[in-house]
């Protein structure tokens, strides 16, 4: 694009000069000069819209970094309170274990301390 734009201009440039060759140099001097103010007038247009150009451009990057950032952020989240839930769970699951191997040993101690009564009770009697 920027080839086109200086072949242009060298070729606009090429018949400016040669325009003002011609005998009429005031009248050539006049073109010119608008035309460089109307030139000037395009380059600093073009600049304009290449500097909005490249900060739309880095705003709508910043912007969607951002958007993806909170995203990973809120799957974060999610995995953490995720984690919390099962290592509770986990911890849930052990105690219950702990509490049910506790009564089967109780009930087991009963269960023995009974039977060695009756043993003791059924030898007294005779």
């Amino acid at each position: 694009m920027m080839f086109l734009l200086y072949s242009r201009i060298s070729n606009r440039l090429d018949t400016a000069i040669s325009f003002a060759q011609r005998s009429q140099i005031r009248v050539a001097s006049s073109a010119l000069q608008s035309w460089h103010k109307r030139f000037a007038t395009h380059q600093g247009a073009h600049a304009f819209a290449v500097q909005y150009a490249r900060a739309q451009l880095q705003f709508r990057v910043l912007f969607r970094w951002r958007v993806h950032l909170r995203v990973h952020l809120k799957h974060f989240r999610q995995a953490k309170i995720a984690d919390k839930f099962f290592i509770m769970r986990r911890a849930w699951r052990i105690w219950v274990d702990k509490a049910q191997e506790h009564a089967r040993a109780k009930r087991l101690r009963e269960w023995n301390q009974g039977r060695t009564g009756k043993m003791f009770s059924s030898t007294s009697e005779h």
